[in-house]
Order: C-alpha cells, then sequence, then structure tokens
C-alpha cells in the first residue's frame, strides 16, 4: 500500500525525463532488494531535482564553504596570550583561564552571532530560486560576519590589556579566528556569483 502510494505520488510530481527512474526504485522496492539500497534510490529520485539545480549555482558551494568553516571555528580558539605568567584563550564562549583547571573568565555569547550566520546562510542555501531574497540573506551573513571579528577582537584585546602589567606579555592570533575572518571571502564570492546570475536572467527577460 504505501509503495502504491509512492508511485502515485511520484508519477503525477515527475517529470517525464525522470518517470523510468521512478518506477526502477519503486521495482526496487516492491522486490525486496535490500532495505539500504531502496532507500538510497528512493531518496536519489526525491532530491534530485532539487539538489541538482543548487550545486550546478557556484555560490551554492560558496555558502557552503563559509557555513562549514564558521562551524569549525567552534572547536578552535580565537586567541591565546600570557599575563602574569598566567595563559588565557578566547572561544566562541569567551575568555577562559588555562590553569590546572580550565576556568571561564569573562563570558561572552560569541557563539550567538556565529550559529546565526550559519543559520542564515543555510537559508540563503535554500533560497537559490528566489534571488533577490537570497542576496538580502547573503549580505546580512556578511555583515553579522564582519561585525562579529571585530567584536572578538576587541573584546579580547581590551581584557589582555587591562591584565597587562610591567611583565611581559604576548598577544596571539589563532586559527579559530582566520577560519571565522575568512568566511565573509567565500560569502561575498557567493554575493557575486548570485548577482552574475540575477544579472543575466535580468538581461534574457529584457530580450523577450
Amino acid at each position: 500500500r504505501t509503495a502504491c502510494c509512492f508511485l502515485i505520488f511520484g508519477y503525477f510530481l515527475s517529470r517525464k525525463s525522470n518517470k523510468i527512474k521512478f518506477l526502477l526504485c519503486f521495482c526496487a522496492y516492491v522486490k525486496t532488494i535490500p532495505n539500504i539500497f531502496s532507500l538510497f534510490l528512493f531518496s536519489s529520485y526525491f532530491y534530485h531535482r532539487t539538489f541538482n539545480n543548487m550545486i550546478q549555482r557556484i555560490q551554492s558551494l560558496y555558502f557552503f564553504a563559509a557555513t562549514l568553516l564558521l562551524s569549525l571555528s567552534f572547536a578552535s580558539s580565537y586567541f591565546t596570550f600570557n599575563v602574569n605568567n598566567q595563559a588565557y584563550d578566547v572561544t566562541s564562549c569567551g575568555i577562559n583561564h588555562l590553569a590546572q583547571k580550565v576556568i571561564i573568565e569573562k563570558p561572552q555569547l560569541f557563539w550567538v552571532p556565529i550559529a546565526l550566520q550559519i543559520v542564515v546562510l543555510l537559508l540563503t542555501i535554500f533560497m537559490y530560486k528566489n534571488r533577490k531574497r537570497q542576496l538580502s540573506l547573503a549580505w546580512g551573513a556578511f555583515f553579522i560576519n564582519v561585525a562579529t571579528s571585530i567584536w572578538v577582537f576587541a573584546t579580547a584585546y581590551s581584557f589582555f590589556k587591562t591584565q597587562t602589567t610591567s611583565n611581559p606579555a604576548d598577544f596571539n592570533m589563532e586559527m579559530g579566528f582566520f577560519v571565522h575572518a575568512s568566511a565573509f571571502l567565500f560569502i561575498f564570492l557567493g554575493i557575486k556569483a548570485v548577482r552574475k546570475d540575477k544579472n543575466l536572467i535580468d538581461s534574457l527577460n529584457r530580450l523577450r
């Protein structure tokens, strides 16, 4: 019964070029080919049209790369510094005192705008059919990224200066900050690609 529902639903939604593919999926289902293989065929059919269109657009890859970089920044330190023989690092949760046990010296909500950027970029990827809205979301993620980078740096350096005395101290940028800051480059490249597509479609519409 479930298989018949899938068959009827898929027949009316599919393009002509995809009907053969759906019938093969249906045969795989009813002939009890192993469940994993059947599931793979069905998922391939239902998501083929959407994800094929998305991957064909280079901006989707740029936005996905930016999302991946922002996700990696959660697991890295942004800055490290030593003050009065005490080690500190800056992460997405705040400024930590690296003693025998890691203590959050100054909690911060850096993770909130980072998570917001990831959500906005994922929405941007799925808005590929509405380029105007896609541009708005991408610019929003771009400015949030720049503002967050400035906020993290300003907070870390301000804390470093207030703790620094006459003793030697060092302040180092770590991989997490570079990973987070470099995401804006991919966001900008994605914006350029969306605008290029938009201009091309507008020019084609004018020719019509």
